[in-house]
């Protein structure tokens, strides 16, 4: 789905993409992978087993 839209767009208008996985290794894959198709944003939600004290870390490490 992300391949057709982001396609289909062409970068005509900015694109968010959803990455948000069940564990924190497929979150960085999908951000990983929206980034290199083009995305301009990306909406990322924590794995639901993800500490307070994680939750910076995470999204630095999303951000690279």
């Amino acid at each position: 789905m992300m391949n057709f839209v982001l396609n289909s767009c062409n970068e005509k208008i900015p694109i968010i993409v959803g990455c948000s996985a069940s564990n924190i290794e497929d979150v960085f894959i999908l951000a990983d992978l929206a980034k290199q198709k083009g995305a301009r944003w990306i909406l990322v939600q924590t794995p639901l087993e993800m500490r307070e004290s994680e939750l910076l870390e995470f999204f630095k490490k999303v951000d690279q």
